[in-house]
């Protein structure tokens, strides 16, 4: 009876080793090729001046093929998990630009899971997420089921990410280029936004600049659905670095959330924050 059943633990080693193997080794999950080297902040003078000190983000061009991120670890950290800006600690030099080729053309989240592979594997970066308390954020929950059955769903693949016009650098974590459309309306401050095939972290993330707070998706749902709503923003407002102008009919937008049964909520609570553990030496991965 115990030559079989370790005969039996050696069989299931066997047999699950492969997989594991595969799956960390799956060539959809890496960069084609890629290289890392300091950002140079002698290049911030041909930048245009937008009230900001030096340009960072991600983003895909020219072409569809080459991906390119500019910033410290762990703001590099948070594209590649899709975390909010609330969510971790900006912090200062060194910064790094990364250069890369994806095999294919690929949607946002893929292009991520391929940058988060590449920080653990060639930067030896490691982290992990901490529940920390939060202040004053807006929950993002499901208030009925039989309203949110009214949500138009979308049946549409994820679209592959967009190749940035010009040197603009766009991060998932502000989704609205990729997944929103917004037009100016008929009154000045008045805009009219139309989502399609967005989830409710996308959401999420999406509200967070409306309403001038973290916005943190409670919902547990993967499903994805199409959303149009009308934000109306006071030009004189002074304009917020992390959030922009802050729309003031709020309640306009929770009344038509509430319609299919989404909720909000402003409390105090308790959401994940990103805490990074170790970075390799540089002289380890800089090309």
């Amino acid at each position: 009876m115990k030559f079989v059943c370790i005969l039996m633990l050696l069989i299931t080693v066997l047999v699950l080793a492969p997989v594991a193997q595969s799956r960390a080794s799956d060539p959809e999950q890496r960069f084609e090729a890629a290289v890392v080297k300091r950002y140079d902040h002698r290049n911030d003078r041909n930048i245009p001046p937008l009230g900001v000190v030096s340009l960072f983000g991600c983003y895909l061009g020219p072409g569809r093929l080459q991906y390119n991120c500019s910033d410290s670890v762990p703001r590099l950290v948070a594209e590649a998990l899709n975390l909010s800006r609330f969510q971790f600690e900006e912090a200062g030099p060194p910064e790094y630009v990364i250069t890369a080729k994806l095999p294919d053309p690929a949607p946002r989240q893929q292009m991520n899971d391929m940058l988060a592979c590449f920080l653990q594997e060639h930067m030896g970066v490691r982290y992990h997420l901490e529940k920390k308390p939060i202040i004053k954020a807006e929950f993002l929950t499901v208030a009925s089921q039989e309203l949110l059955e009214k949500l138009p769903v979308s049946h549409d693949p994820v679209p592959l990410a967009l190749v940035s016009s010009g040197s603009s650098l766009g991060w998932a974590m502000i989704p609205d280029g990729q997944f929103c459309e917004q037009r100016l309306g008929s009154r000045e401050g008045e805009s009219q936004v139309s989502c399609k095939n967005i989830n409710f972290h996308l959401l999420a993330q999406i509200l967070r600049r409306f309403f001038g707070v973290p916005v943190i998706d409670e919902t547990g749902l993967t499903i994805r659905f199409d959303l149009a709503f009308t934000s109306k923003i006071d030009p004189e407002e002074p304009w917020n670095r992390d959030y922009g102008r802050p729309a003031w009919n709020l309640s306009e937008i929770r009344q038509l959330l509430g319609s299919y049964g989404i909720s909000l909520q402003r409390r105090d609570g308790v959401t994940d924050f990103l805490v990074i553990d170790h970075v390799a030496d540089e002289a380890t991965f800089l090309n």
